[in-house]
């Protein structure tokens, strides 16, 4: 039996009794992380553009578009939910695969599963890794260090006159074009560093276009300028060809108006720790605490965590109170 045989008979064969119950809580935390990244998702332009494709082009009242709530055809709800799954660059990371699985394997199970009347125990995906700044995952390191310097500095913000980083070849050619479309915020070096610094974290609603006017996180992107550190990409190399003595490091400079400087030194970027369910709810209501109130917020999360015995994943998807 070829290989992929044996891949796919584990995947038809495999029933929710059968995962152990880590696996089990690994699955709810990750349909719980797609689904936040999808609401909030579904803010952008780009989502919205796909909603409206799909209600002219794949129509039918089988499955839902999370968004809006209108009903369409369970391609159109796949394709509309994973534009907006991945719309603001929150959603997981696959470790051993690169990109985004989440994005694309829940919007897929989750619409099949409505148009089919499937059970929650049917839909449920597994394996990802989370991700909590919304952004690109090349600018961790950069992230992480400038969240070193952070903690450990006092660094007053107004006074900041050059941010320097060094960082491996594919942080480097994120850039530091000033953006003008969420997607230019969220894959760009420059935009993310400015946010965290004036307000602590990089939320979706930061690299939102309705955002990308504000005069000071421009301000303080614009003095953002790169090296790239051949040293950096020999070990994002070994990273990405599985070795373990590779990593993913930066080294973030700030400097000051009086003369000050503040160095990172090399730091590295995230090491891929697993994170317990408490962890991946409170995400969850951080990314959805400016588009849903609280108690709509705890009432979906309260439906996650029962989705394990919902026989019908068309009454989970009719019940979510998507609207604040």
């Amino acid at each position: 039996m070829a290989a992929i045989d044996n891949v796919t008979d584990f995947i038809a064969m495999t029933s929710w009794s059968d995962l152990p119950p880590a696996i089990q809580t690994k699955s709810v935390s990750c349909l719980l992380d797609s689904l936040g990244a999808t609401l909030v998702g579904a803010k952008t332009s780009v989502a919205q553009i796909a909603d409206t494709y799909a209600r002219e082009h794949l129509k039918g009242d089988g499955a839902t578009i999370l968004g809006s709530g209108a009903k369409v055809s369970a391609m159109g709800a796949a394709f509309a939910n994973a534009v907006a799954a991945n719309g603001t660059d929150i959603d997981d990371c696959g470790i051993y695969t690169g990109g985004h699985p989440g994005a694309q394997v829940f919007p897929t199970a989750l619409a099949l599963a409505e148009e089919l009347h499937r059970s929650g125990r049917e839909l449920l995906p597994i394996g990802i890794q989370w991700k909590q700044y919304s952004c690109c995952g090349w600018n961790d390191p950069t992230l992480y260090a400038t969240e070193h310097l952070m903690r450990t500095c006092s660094i007053p913000v107004e006074q900041i006159t050059r941010i320097h980083i060094v960082c491996h070849r594919d942080a480097y050619r994120l850039g530091t074009r000033l953006p003008e479309t969420t997607e230019e915020a969220q894959f760009n070096l420059a935009w993310p560093i400015a946010c965290l610094l004036l307000h602590g974290e990089v939320r979706p609603e930061h690299v939102l276009e309705d955002n990308l006017t504000d005069p000071e996180t421009r301000a303080l992107a614009g003095i953002v300028d790169l090296e790239e550190s051949p040293e950096f990409t020999r070990l994002l190399d070994l990273s990405n060809a599985g070795d373990p003595a590779g990593a993913e490091y930066a080294d973030v400079t700030i400097e000051l108006a009086d003369g000050r400087t503040f160095a990172s030194g090399r730091i590295q970027g995230s090491d891929y720790d697993d994170w317990p369910a408490e962890e991946v709810e409170s995400k969850f209501r951080w990314v959805l605490k400016e588009t849903l109130e609280e108690a709509p917020i705890e009432d979906i999360l309260a439906m996650v965590r029962g989705l394990p015995e919902c026989d019908d994943v068309s009454d989970f998807v009719r019940e979510l109170p998507l609207r604040a």
